[in-house]
């Protein structure tokens, strides 16, 4: 996704690169309004317009939030933004391209240099807002007890995508067999995982169930796959006759690869006849049940055609 991206912004043309949808124009524009804000915040103060929006006492001191309080934590926030793009647009990917990293680690460090950065702009805008942080503090110790405790699964989720993340089990690309659905991971969230199933649904997964649940994942190490389709034979036919004929219905099919070979195996001696597997390989993960069932009715024209019966008591 990171690549893609970054391989997009390489190639963009004049006209693009002066569009008003580039991250850059993006970050130009928000400076310009970080500039007008510090600039109206500096004129309430000259004119003595700086009004009180709230004023309460706490504990005999007074709580006080003025309009360019306001102001200054939404400069801060938007100062967090556009330093989150310099660092992970312009620095890091720099060393990205210097050091061809893989994209789950430029995932990785994006997101993590993204949650550090706000956190600590929340906690000052926060700051700014609250005169007395230590108000703060001490009415949202108790709260947090409490919505830690309401919360055990979501910090769960977010810290198993931290581990997701870093750890690279499963990345960005990956094709994933989870819960008995098979799909392409789209994206790894703060909370959960995008899933795009065969079915072109998007399932969402929480990370923790992808840390600690069993799942398969095809693509991890390569994106070749084996596709496995039993036959039974109750025809008492040579096998290497079989082995012909099975072989010959998976020509016409695309996607499946030369190398590693196909092969038939003959797995077992049944009472219901010989049970064969015809074994294949393919790199088009997502589309192995549309392969599976183009063989399987290559087969049944092939074998009718020689009069060969087949076992549906498999």
């Amino acid at each position: 996704m990171i690549k893609s991206k970054y391989r997009k912004r390489e190639n963009l043309t004049d006209a693009k690169r002066t569009g008003h949808h580039t991250t850059e124009y993006k970050a130009t524009k928000l400076v310009r309004y970080i500039v007008y804000l510090y600039l109206g915040q500096l004129m309430l103060q000259r004119l003595d317009l700086d009004f009180i929006l709230f004023q309460r006492e706490i504990k005999e001191e007074y709580f006080t939030v003025h309009i360019s309080d306001i102001i200054v934590a939404i400069m801060i926030m938007m100062i967090a933004k556009v330093l989150v793009w310099f660092i992970t647009q312009v620095t890091l990917y720099r060393m990205y391209k210097s050091k061809n990293m893989d994209t789950g680690i430029q995932l990785a460090i994006n997101q993590l240099v993204m949650y550090v950065i706000y956190v600590f702009a929340f906690v000052f805008a926060l700051d700014r807002i609250v005169s007395d942080m230590s108000i703060f503090y001490g009415g949202a110790a108790a709260l947090l007890v409490g919505v830690g405790l309401g919360l055990q699964r979501t910090f769960n989720d977010f810290f198993s995508g931290l581990v997701l993340l870093f750890e690279r089990t499963i990345t960005v690309g990956d094709v994933l067999q989870y819960n008995g659905q098979s799909g392409k991971i789209t994206k790894i969230g703060l909370r959960a995982s995008f899933m795009e199933t065969q079915n072109n649904a998007l399932m969402l997964i929480p990370n923790s169930e992808l840390v600690n649940q069993p799942v398969i994942n095809w693509s991890h190490r390569d994106n070749v796959i084996r596709l496995e389709i039993p036959i039974v034979i109750t025809s008492d036919v040579a096998p290497k006759k079989i082995q012909e004929l099975l072989l010959s219905a998976i020509a016409p099919i695309d996607n499946i690869l030369p190398e590693p070979h196909a092969y038939v195996s003959l797995t077992e001696i049944t009472d219901l006849g010989l049970k064969y597997s015809l074994n294949v390989y393919t790199n088009q993960v997502m589309m192995a049940e549309d392969i599976k069932s183009s063989i399987r009715i290559n087969i049944i024209d092939r074998f009718r055609a020689e009069k060969i019966s087949l076992s549906y008591q498999q």
